[in-house]
């Protein structure tokens, strides 16, 4: 019996795809077929379209003779029937439809018979030209010959009805023509045979007309068996086109139908073949996951699913070995943990007070440090206030100095000072004697120049000059004397300034001495003091450097302190760590339990 489970998931999958594969190919090559048949089909249309048009053409060719009588359009026409039947029968093994066989041997036989019926309605068009051509000639020669009136008047009108029957082809034409050549005969009594023979070649054109009538007829009879049978040809081939649309569409339909049932069989088979041991293999599992290790999972044929069932009853196999092992073990485990919890706990304990006592102490030698700064810092203070205190006295004796050789000099300057008045004092007693021998010159200038403006007065207009410059120079002598009289004053203030002067100099100068004698104690006094101040200076230093000394031995220990600490730290956060560790093991130990309980191994 035929199972799928002996073939693998690669196989099915690649037979079903084989199998919608070759169904694809067949739509495929419906389709092929679809398309060569339409455009077989397609092509025939085209051929019957352009036998129409072709007998068109041929028709207007044909019309365009009958009116030009051009010989370059029977040419044309002969060549376009040639070829174009040429390529009808070339293409005729196209038509294979049974219905279009006779058509296309009407439409072959039809443009025969039309072609053959041109060239003979050509032939008698060129014999009826040429008969023309010979009466043309005869009409020349009457017209040459009868000179009247009347004469050219019949000749003009016979030669019309002869046009007419040449360019119109119809037999009703031929009567007036004969009725005219009558009147000419019975009119102009034309002598000899050329009457006789100007009717015998009218009776030829009068047969050939009829010729050219019947022949013209049989071929526009031919034209529309060739145009009719091309058109019906046509209208097969487009129901023949539609027929087969049709049936292409119904094929395709079934053949999709087909091929979308197969395919949804195979999937369906395919699926199932897949499906069916997949959902038993999860309901295995799921037993397993349970912990239900006591399942197994059947294993036959030859498949994937097969070897999927083998190793997962391998894996349940080793599962349970696992488990009785595990169960083995959870009792030691037990025991373990008990012990492991109750030493955390009494060490966590013994660290917590081992931190506690270590933190009082470190914060008891913070404290010390912190105490033994602040003296030294005091110690520090004083040390640097004496030193400052010093640099004070050190710069007061410096200024002590500054100021007693300041009095010195000052002194000194006062002497000088007070010579330089007296000098000055003695000098405006000089100035004022000069002052007097200026004030005497000046009266006696002021003499002159009244003296002289008298003299220049009695002179009349001829001292008048001399006039003017004896009042200049005793203007002149005025101001001077004015002048005078300012400087005097000036000089006696200036000697009662000297005087005062020399006395608040002499004033000063005594002062000076007591201030020198006050700062000479004073400097006396500031050298008493630095020497108490160096002393207190290099005992508040020594005091300094042991305050430092020790307060670096109280750090060192502080440090060492905080190393313990922080060692205890780090125990007791081992302790609590383990501790957690014991409480974590005792719950992971718990939870085995538990898990393994939920195993079921028989």
């Amino acid at each position: 019996m035929f199972h799928l489970n002996q073939y693998g998931f690669a196989k099915r999958l690649g037979a079903g795809f084989a199998i919608i594969i070759l169904l694809s190919l067949v739509i495929y090559g419906e389709g092929l077929r679809s398309h060569s048949v339409t455009k077989s089909q397609v092509s025939q249309l085209i051929k019957a379209h352009v036998g129409v048009r072709e007998v068109f053409g041929l028709q207007v060719l044909e019309n365009s003779y009958l009116n030009t009588r051009d010989p370059v359009y029977a040419q044309r026409f002969k060549k376009w029937h040639k070829v174009n039947l040429d390529n009808f029968i070339a293409n005729e093994h196209i038509f294979t439809h049974p219905d279009n066989r006779e058509l296309v041997e009407t439409f072959e036989f039809a443009s025969v018979a039309y072609g053959k019926e041109f060239d003979a309605f050509n032939q008698q068009m060129n014999k009826v030209q040429s008969i023309n051509k010979q009466l043309e000639q005869l009409e020349e020669k009457w017209a040459s010959e009868f000179l009247s009136d009347s004469a050219q008047l019949r000749l003009i009108q016979l030669s019309k009805a002869r046009m007419q029957v040449e360019l119109q082809l119809e037999p009703s034409l031929i009567e007036a023509w004969q009725h005219q050549l009558e009147e000419w005969n019975r009119n102009i009594m034309v002598t000899g045979n050329e009457v006789a023979e100007y009717q015998n070649e009218l009776n030829q054109v009068a047969q050939y007309v009829s010729n050219l009538v019947h022949t013209r007829e049989v071929m526009n009879t031919y034209a529309v068996q060739v145009r009719d049978s091309a058109k019906t040809l046509a209208s097969n081939i487009e129901t023949q086109m539609e027929e087969s649309e049709r049936f292409s569409s119904i094929v395709s339909i079934v053949v999709c139908l087909l091929s979308v049932i197969a395919s949804f069989f195979i999937g369906l088979v395919i699926t199932r073949s897949v499906v069916t041991p997949v959902n038993a293999t999860i309901r295995i599992v799921k037993h397993l996951a349970a912990g239900e290790l006591h399942h197994h999972l059947p294993t036959t044929g030859k498949d994937e699913m097969a070897s999927l069932a083998i190793a997962i009853n391998d894996m349940t196999r080793s599962l349970r070995a696992m488990v009785g092992d595990i169960s083995h073990n959870l009792g030691a485990l037990n025991t373990i943990a008990a012990d492991v919890g109750v030493m955390a706990t009494e060490n966590n304990n013994g660290s917590k007070r081992q931190l506690s006592e270590s933190e009082l102490v470190a914060t008891a030698m913070t404290q010390l440090t912190a105490t033994m700064n602040e003296i030294t810092g005091s110690i520090s203070e004083v040390a640097e206030s004496a030193g400052r205190s010093q640099q004070l006295i050190n710069r007061c004796n410096e200024v002590t100095d500054d100021a007693i050789k300041g009095f010195t000099t000052l002194d000194s300057n006062i002497m000088g000072a007070s010579t330089v008045v007296e000098q000055l004092a003695k000098g405006t007693e000089n100035i004022s004697s000069v002052l007097e021998v200026i004030n005497s010159i000046s009266e006696q200038t002021n003499l002159l120049a009244l003296n002289a403006a008298i003299e220049a007065a009695r002179a009349g207009d001829q001292g008048r000059g001399f006039a003017v410059v004896a009042d200049e120079v005793r203007l002149l002598a005025q101001r001077t004397q004015s002048s005078t009289l300012e400087i005097k004053t000036i000089i006696t203030s200036l000697r009662e300034d000297a005087s005062q002067a020399v006395e608040v100099m002499e004033q000063s100068r005594n002062a000076m001495s007591a201030s020198h004698q006050q700062v000479n104690d004073i400097a006396s006094h500031l050298h008493n003091v630095q020497d108490l101040v160096s002393n207190v200076a290099d005992q508040a230093i020594n005091l300094s450097s042991a305050s430092v000394e020790q307060n670096v031995t109280a750090e060192s220990f502080n440090e060492s302190m905080q190393v313990i600490v922080d060692i205890t730290r780090r125990y007791s956060e081992r302790a609590e760590q383990l501790e957690k560790t014991a409480e974590q093991l005792a719950a992971c130990k718990d939870d085995i339990n538990e898990h393994v309980s939920q195993f079921h191994l028989s």
